[in-house]
């Protein structure tokens, strides 16, 4: 069963809540609980008949028909959902006191984003012992160079904290199908393990995560309304092949499918690098003179996609920027001053993640009880209306830094529906 959700106009993109309100979705929630999907509402949205600028509604991969259950509140957050749902194996666990004997299998910190990451999982933990509820250090596991460590070596550092006792596991996964049998046998011993952006497809595990569908449909839904449904498109994309980059196309060609108007001309690969989008968009614009109107790059390449028509002195398209940088909001901001530029796009940060990481670490551990492999955080969606509000003031499109982040992106009040005893 596939609806729409049709965007509103003029776009209210501050915040794309996964709260719903309660009598002017009750007739799409009911439709799409029938069919085991779900899809975000709110009380300007309606559902339509697949028109251009329309969000598609895409049952997610909910084999145990977990969705239908959840409050209305969480239902929103899967429209699309890629990696199968599952029932949290911790959903009864009754928690272990502290002091606790933490681990964490981290990535090095070769850019701020990672570096954010490890810091805020560090500063969550300085905060729990302060308050006695961990003990010792926070035994990091992480190898030297990220250029050359390889999923094999993340199993084997999970597997030495596991040989160490460690009562709980933080995980920044490389990539969270080679890390399935290490989970699974540390969760039977009664070590969860707590992830962060990478989905791993345990029931042992909880993973902090966007819904990379939703992230990608709802901007580009906004830039569809903003073209009139019209124009030339690239999409740049990460690492072909990897579920989170398969996801990611999947929503753009949903989008466009109902946008006829909307021409995809191609496709390049960035590998999650601003200068490999630089470079691939350079060689790719070199056999392709015609106009390109609309460039949907697919995680933290915004700023080099900018560069790259930049550098072709070629006008910028409408970027749609999953994930978006300071850098790039610079890049737009500056066109937007100039020329009247409008663009759409995506935003949290590295720091946000670890900390909802670390929060649902400790809610664990504390018996509260999450009811799902996946806690899903809010989406920020940023359009021309509050394009201001994610500016990192002073930052210039060199920048090294996130955009701001919403404060609602994973607040406590937007993880508590995630457990079945909050506060317990």
């Amino acid at each position: 069963m596939t609806q729409h959700v049709k965007v509103p106009t003029p776009w209210r993109g501050k915040q794309l809540s996964r709260k719903v309100a309660a009598i002017a979705t009750v007739p799409l929630l009911l439709a799409l609980a029938a069919c085991s999907a779900s899809g975000s509402a709110s009380p300007s949205v309606t559902a339509a008949a697949g028109q251009c600028g329309d969000v598609p509604i895409v049952a997610p991969n909910d084999p145990s028909n977990l969705v239908p259950s959840l409050p209305a509140s969480l239902q929103a957050g899967f429209n699309g959902y890629a990696n199968p749902l599952m029932a949290s194996a911790w959903s009864t666990f009754a928690g272990k006191k502290g002091p606790l004997k933490v681990g964490f299998v981290a990535i090095p910190p070769t850019g701020q984003s990672n570096l954010d990451f490890n810091n805020a999982v560090q500063a969550g933990f300085d905060k729990a012992k302060a308050a006695g509820l961990v003990s010792g250090d926070l035994i990091t596991e992480m190898p030297a160079d990220f250029n050359t460590m390889t999923p094999a070596d993340q199993v084997t550092e999970y597997n030495d904290l596991v040989s160490q006792g460690v009562d709980l596991i933080i995980l920044h996964p490389l990539s969270g199908e080679a890390m399935i049998p290490s989970v699974d046998a540390a969760g039977a011993a009664g070590i969860p393990t707590i992830a962060g952006n990478t989905i791993v497809d345990s029931k042992y595990s909880v993973t902090v995560a966007s819904n990379w569908f939703n992230e990608a449909a709802y901007p580009l839904a906004a830039a569809a309304k903003i073209l009139d449904g019209k124009g030339n498109t690239v999409i740049v994309q990460g690492a072909e092949g990897s579920s989170t980059n398969t996801t990611l196309v999947n929503a753009t060609q949903s989008v466009l499918a109902m946008c006829p108007g909307l021409k995809l001309i191609g496709k390049v690969s960035g590998n999650y690098s601003n200068s490999g989008a630089q470079t691939a968009l350079t060689t790719f614009m070199a056999s392709h003179p015609e106009s390109i109107d609309l460039a949907v790059s697919l995680g933290i390449m915004g700023s080099g996609t900018y560069a790259a028509f930049e550098q072709a002195g070629r006008p910028y398209p409408l970027v749609v920027d999953i994930n978006a940088s300071a850098a790039s909001l610079a890049y737009w901001n500056n066109a937007a001053k100039a020329t009247g530029y409008k663009g759409a796009a995506t935003s949290n940060t590295s720091t946000q993640e670890g900390t909802a990481v670390w929060d649902v670490a400790m809610r664990t551990m504390a018996g509260e009880g999450p009811k799902l492999n996946v806690v899903v955080p809010n989406m920020s969606v940023i359009t021309p209306e509050n394009l201001n509000q994610f500016l990192v003031p002073g930052a210039d499109t060199s920048s090294t830094l996130d955009a701001l982040p919403s404060a609602d992106w994973a607040s406590p009040a937007v993880i508590d529906p995630y457990f079945n005893n909050p506060s317990k």
